[in-house]
């Protein structure tokens, strides 16, 4: 039995610490149910007075009373749902509703600021950044939020039009607004740090008017779409709202052509170039804001794009009858009989290199943070049974069967939770009892007069349950001690053998304060998971996804040997790798309190330093999306590949893509073992600037090689007059490639900004070489 139960604890362990919020009641009921089904056999877990009969080894009176009890405990399940759905029902898909609709106004607003900040830069107010990025840091709180209510909706059975699955295609298409709208955000404060762009035509505003004014129309019809009944008037309603959709793409496509129709004239002077053939730093900084405002019209593009994919996804459920929406399906595989025979496939046909390999996974799960978390419990509720074994009348006489549900709230996955709910433990299981012990001796152990007073009281615990996800633990563990005491006071009336209200009081918090310090010593001496190792660990994984975002990028804009046609489209994982992105960075806030509440012989835990890198993280994650939104859905054609490949642009492209990737290993690396780091690093922005220029100098050269006097890559491509190679310019698939040049400057800067958080956390090499100027002259010197 004590088997059977420390294999269930550690299963359910496992679960836990994959989701907190779906499995922590799985855990808590289901260990104590075991527990207890365990303890029908001793009929040691209670006080009243069960005796064995002769020659049996199970107290079937206590089994039955223990059922009875469950039986009981369900039937006030049942009426609690009832009492929720009849009595002023609230449930999580109206709040999952609220928030969605709630979060559209900010989007609206932030859209509104980037535009506003492109028309007319100059009437800005200095401080629009920090507004705007409040704005941001409040949407990535709600998209937080939304992921939880999305698990909570899950657990419902609901009466809708939409499924978990909708909502999540839906909340999909949110995040790809916002990501847009963030990327546009970042690029437009570093270029108004460096000046900005300059007094844009009339034309162009006016371009950029109608692209605002086409979003907050969208942005209104989502909200529409949303909040909609389902009663009156929807055909009418969805063809209005499908009438007025077509006008608005309409005035973004005008505004986008009135960018294109003055980009050509706008840029003329980029062609300066000196006696040498190079091009000065005039010339330059007018490509590079050529390569800035193709970009911004790109990710203008994708953000009308996207505002138009999230109206069809709210839309097509306008008029659909509302229906029972039972959402067991949401954890199972969406095609699981395929699932189920590629596991059998996999069990039939393994030689012994698959069975290496399956070990090898077995190992590595079972040495995980996960697997040892579970493992601590399980052996913590076996250390309870072997005292309920070898001890069964202590066991019985200091009640510590309550032990088991202090274990599950107090054993958690890192120490630095277990830190941080351990005053709230102590706190609501203490009060709880003292105000039932209380109770009890006031009004006796029989009266009415308790559930009075418990709903009396359940009102600001319940309320703390409602304020504050922390002070949830507090309130509720309070409830349960309250009601415990006074359960167990009344069970017991007529037990000669129960202590009385204040040994009982004496006995409940003892318990308590030995179950919190063994479950802090174990997590603490036995394989301690420390939530900074983790955080680490976790922030290691996002460099290493980071990695994979930007492979992915490069692989979609290259075509390779063997596509024969342009019709290949994005990576549909590459939205799904994003966004796994940032629900992780989201999750690293709650790892930070965690880590700060640990004990560090080192000194206090440097919490700003490492939410600096998390800040870094987020803006890197969206100047990947500039990337993204560069890239398009498409691969470059091959009028652009072979300029690309072209000397000396191959070998900067080349050089460039190997220092981001080699910058993200590293920093994964860092992170991962806390090595500190060399004092010079591979310069990503060095290796962009070589790209850039030499794409410059051989588009430059072309367009003085009429006479045919040299080598010209982009001879036969491009042609040579000045005005008509910046109309080529304009076209999407050359528009796509100086948009790409625009992101991968902001790319190359975020990482090498990168190394000044960490070298704050993890230290310095120091460098063998030291630089010395000496009559004008620079030697290198052996320290």
């Amino acid at each position: 039995m004590a088997v059977i139960v420390f294999l269930q604890s550690y299963f359910l362990a496992i679960l836990r610490a994959i989701s907190h919020q779906r499995f922590y009641v799985t855990l808590y009921i289901g260990s104590q149910l075991a527990f207890y089904s365990v303890a029908s056999v001793l009929g040691v877990a209670g006080s009243r007075e069960y005796t064995l009969p002769a020659n049996s080894s199970l107290d079937l009176l206590y089994l039955r009373d223990m059922i009875l009890s469950y039986l009981c405990g369900l039937l006030c399940v049942c009426i609690c749902l009832l009492v929720n759905i009849l009595v002023f029902p609230d449930f999580a898909e109206s709040h999952l509703k609220s928030r969605l609709t709630a979060i559209i106004p900010k989007l609206s607003l932030l859209s509104h600021l980037v535009f506003s900040s492109l028309i007319s830069p100059e009437a800005m107010p200095s401080d629009w950044h920090v507004s705007s990025a409040s704005i941001i840091a409040e949407i990535q709180r709600d998209f937080g939020a939304i992921d939880l209510q999305i698990a909570l909706t899950a657990s419902e059975i609901t009466y809708s039009r939409f499924s978990v699955r909708d909502y999540s295609r839906i909340v999909t298409s949110f995040k790809s607004v916002a990501a847009v709208l963030f990327s546009l955000h970042t690029s437009l404060y570093s270029d108004v740090r460096e000046g900005g762009l300059g007094d844009a035509p009339d034309g162009m505003k006016q371009g950029w008017i109608k692209l605002d004014w086409s979003c907050q129309k969208l942005f209104n019809a989502v909200s529409s779409n949303l909040k909609r009944t389902g009663e009156v008037d929807e055909t009418l309603h969805e063809r209005r709202s499908l009438e007025a959709i077509a006008e608005v793409v309409r005035n973004s496509n005008e505004g986008i052509s009135s960018f294109e129709t003055h980009q050509p004239v706008m840029f003329l002077d980029i062609f300066e170039v000196g006696s040498s053939m190079e091009f000065g730093a005039r010339s330059l900084d007018g490509w590079e804001k050529l390569m800035r405002l193709t970009f911004y019209v790109l990710a203008a593009k994708e953000l009308v794009a996207e505002l138009t994919s999230l109206h069809n996804q709210t839309i097509r459920f306008i008029g659909v009858s509302r229906s029972l929406k039972i959402h067991m399906n949401e954890y199972l595989p969406e095609r699981p009989l395929e699932e189920a025979m590629k596991a059998l496939r996999r069990i039939a046909f393994f030689d012994s290199g698959s069975l290496r390999a399956m070990l090898l996974q077995f190992k590595q799960f079972f040495e995980s943070p996960r697997s040892i978390y579970g493992l601590k419990f399980a052996m913590a509720i076996f250390c309870l049974q072997m005292s309920m074994f070898s001890q069964p009348e202590i066991f019985k006489q200091w009640y510590l069967s309550g032990a088991v549900g202090i274990t599950a709230v107090t054993l958690t996955p890192s120490l630095g939770q277990t830190y941080v709910v351990l005053p709230l433990t102590i706190g609501g299981i203490s009060v709880g009892a003292i105000i039932a012990y209380l109770s009890v001796t006031v009004f006796g152990k029989s009266s009415y007069a308790h559930v009075a007073f418990g709903a009396l009281i359940g009102i600001p615990f319940f309320y703390l349950q409602l304020f504050n996800p922390r002070t949830a633990t507090l309130g509720l563990l309070a409830m349960l001690a309250y009601s415990n005491y006074i359960c167990n006071s009344y069970a017991n009336i007529s037990s000669n053998t129960f202590d009385s209200p204040p040994v009982y009081l004496y006995k409940v918090i003892s318990v308590l304060s030995g179950t919190v310090s063994f479950a802090v010593i174990l997590n603490l001496l036995v394989y301690p998971s420390f939530a900074r190792h983790i955080l680490r660990d976790q922030m290691s994984e996002i460099f290493v996804e980071f990695g994979t975002f930007y492979r992915k990028i490069a692989s979609n804009m290259y075509p390779s040997p063997e596509d024969a046609s342009q019709t290949i489209v994005e990576d549909s994982d590459i939205k799904d790798v994003r966004n796994d992105i940032f629900s992780r960075l989201v999750a690293l806030e709650q790892l930070l309190v965690f880590s700060s509440a640990e004990p560090r012989l080192e000194g206090p835990f440097p919490t700003q330093k490492y939410r600096k890198v998390v800040e870094c993280m987020y803006t890197l994650l969206d100047r990947l999306e500039c990337l993204r939104l560069s890239a398009g859905k498409h691969k470059f054609e091959p009028d652009v590949e072979k300029a690309m490949n072209s000397d000396p642009v191959g070998d900067a492209r080349v050089e460039m893509i190997q220092t981001l990737r080699l910058l993200l290993h590293l920093y994964s690396l860092v992170m991962k073992t806390k090595q500190k780091i060399l004092p010079s690093l591979p310069n990503a922005t060095r290796a962009r600037q070589r790209l850039i220029t030499s794409f410059i100098s051989i588009l430059l050269r072309h367009s003085m090689n009429k006479d045919h006097l040299f080598v010209d890559p982009l001879d036969g491509i491009m042609p040579f007059e000045r005005r008509q190679i910046l109309e080529a310019l304009n076209s999407e698939k050359w528009m796509r490639l100086l948009s790409y040049f625009s992101a991968i400057r902001e790319v190359s800067r975020e990482l090498d900004g990168f190394s000044v958080p960490m070298k704050s956390i993890f230290g310095e090499y120091p460098d063998v070489l030291k630089r010395d100027t000496d009559g004008g002259r620079i030697e290198l010197t052996f320290e």
